[in-house]
């Protein structure tokens, strides 16, 4: 499995976020239907910082050798970070079948993250070919 063409994915979806989340928190909230409070659009931005710290991980590790006992902690934050928010919105959308499609999409996103960085956190790489 390529693990840099996934880290590398992984950092675009993450980075992206990080910025809407960062620089357009009002317009996010107002998206999702929440209630526009002041505390809410820092907790937005601060997510949006520790999506951008994830990001600039992957980016950072994405031409190390990564899988089984290489780059464990990397493997493992990302997994853990993609599998939890995937159980998560799909227990959500299984509560409440009528959330807006954005939740149907980015728990998808989740999941196909979920499955790679566990085949990447528990398999040992690939070997590089001559």
């Amino acid at each position: 499995m390529k693990t840099k063409i996934i880290m590398t994915a992984s950092a675009i979806v993450l980075g992206s976020v990080s910025i809407i989340f960062s620089f357009l928190p009002d317009e996010v909230i107002g998206y999702l239907q929440f209630e526009r409070t002041q505390n809410l659009i820092l907790v937005f931005q601060i997510i949006g910082v520790l999506y951008f710290a994830l990001a600039m991980l992957n980016v950072m590790s994405r031409n190390s050798i990564i899988g089984g006992i290489y780059n464990k902690p990397t493997s493992i934050s990302n997994f853990a970070h993609f599998s939890i928010g995937s159980i998560t919105l799909i227990k959500a959308l299984f509560v409440n079948i009528h959330l807006p499609y954005i939740y149907w999409v980015v728990a998808f996103v989740y999941t196909v993250f979920a499955f790679a960085f566990g085949s990447i956190a528990f398999f040992h790489p690939a070997p590089k070919s001559a």
